[in-house]
This record gives structure tokens, C-alpha cells and sequence, in this order.
């Protein structure tokens, strides 16, 4: 739940937990896992590469104890690209789609690792659909595959992705269910003025 909410107390709070659990069952491969990924949103946040550095040391340590958790490949993915090794960061994610090929992170993360470090707007665009395909809840890939629709010129595309993305994000500010995203509107706005509707932008 801490680590789901995403504020810096709540990602404290969480990585406090891992580490106690790690602790007390240093063989919990799960763990660690969920610590690595702790560390690595920590580090997204603040911009610290030594606690990329850091995630990526107990991401090691859970594919070691369990080399099957593909959470662990794919956040230990996730790190690579974000220090800059984009081969293996997707070589990662590979194995993770290999061990779990219906796993929506899996499909998700490759996404950004095509579009955001490849360049690459077709493929990204083709794992979100996937990744929504198997999880019609994924609001972050609804943001993302709306603003790779509208890049691409598909505008009633983008702008069914992006309600999709607010109904979420609403769904999840009532506080009732999901998980919470930000810019749901905005990628609206950014499909009225691709289409030069400055109005309703």
C-alpha cells in the first residue's frame, strides 16, 4: 500500500518494511525484489543515481534467490535503462516477458524502454496496447499510449486513451479504487490543440 501511494513518507515507510522483512527472512526473494523497487522509484524521484545503484544490488540479490520472479527482471530493467544501459535493460525485460508473458508490467516497461529510449513510437505503442489488453485498469498506460497516438497523427485514438486515463485518475482521486496517475487531463488538452481546438485545450 505505501509503496502503491507513491509519497516520499509512504516510499520511506516501505522501504523501512522491506528491510525489515529482509531482515528477518534475508532468503525471501520477494522481499528484496519489492526493495529494489522501493529503491528505484525512490531514486526516479529524487533524480539519485546511487540509489539506482542501490535497487540494483537488491534486484541481483531476488534474482538470485529466485531467478523466476519476473517483477524482479523488470524493475532490475527498469534500472538499467534508467542508468543508461538500454541493451540490457531490454534484454531484462525480455527475460521477464519470457518468464511471464501476461504480466502487463512486463509489457508496459518495454513500452517506455522502445518509445522513451529507442525512439522507437510504433513498438512502444504496440506493448501498451498489449499491456492494456491484459489489464484495462493500467492507467499509466492509457497516458502513454494517448500521447504516442496523438505523436503519431491518430487523434481519436489518442483522445479515447486519454478519457480512459481520466476516468482512472478520477476513479482514483475519490479514493475509492486504483492506483493514482497525474496529466490525464492534459493529455486530453494536448490532443484539442494537435487538432487546433484552443478552446477546449
Amino acid at each position: 500500500l505505501n509503496l502503491r501511494s507513491a509519497g516520499r513518507e509512504a516510499m520511506d515507510r516501505a522501504i523501512g518494511l522491506f528491510e525489515r522483512a529482509v531482515t528477518l527472512d534475508p532468503a525471501y526473494g520477494m522481499a528484496w525484489c519489492a526493495l529494489g523497487g522501493a529503491y528505484y522509484l525512490k531514486g526516479q524521484f529524487l533524480g539519485l543515481r546511487e540509489l539506482q545503484q542501490k535497487a540494483m544490488l537488491h534486484l541481483h540479490r531476488a534474482i538470485e534467490l529466485n531467478p523466476g520472479l519476473a517483477n524482479a527482471h523488470v524493475w532490475l530493467g527498469s534500472v538499467l535503462l534508467q542508468l543508461g544501459d538500454i541493451d540490457q535493460g531490454i534484454a531484462e525485460l525480455r527475460t521477464a516477458q519470457n518468464l511471464e508473458p501476461d504480466n502487463p508490467d512486463v509489457h508496459q516497461t518495454l513500452a517506455r524502454a522502445f518509445w522513451l529510449f529507442r525512439g522507437q513510437v510504433p513498438e512502444g505503442i504496440t506493448e501498451l496496447r498489449r499491456s492494456i489488453a491484459l489489464n484495462p485498469e493500467g492507467g499509466y498506460s492509457h497516458l502513454q499510449l494517448s500521447m504516442l497516438e496523438a505523436l503519431s497523427g491518430n487523434f481519436d485514438e489518442a483522445e479515447t486513451s486519454a478519457r480512459h486515463a481520466i476516468e482512472l485518475q478520477e476513479r482514483a482521486m475519490s479514493g475509492a479504487e486504483g492506483l493514482l496517475i497525474v496529466g490525464a487531463h492534459a493529455r486530453l488538452g494536448y490532443v484539442h490543440y494537435l487538432r487546433g481546438n484552443y478552446d477546449p485545450a
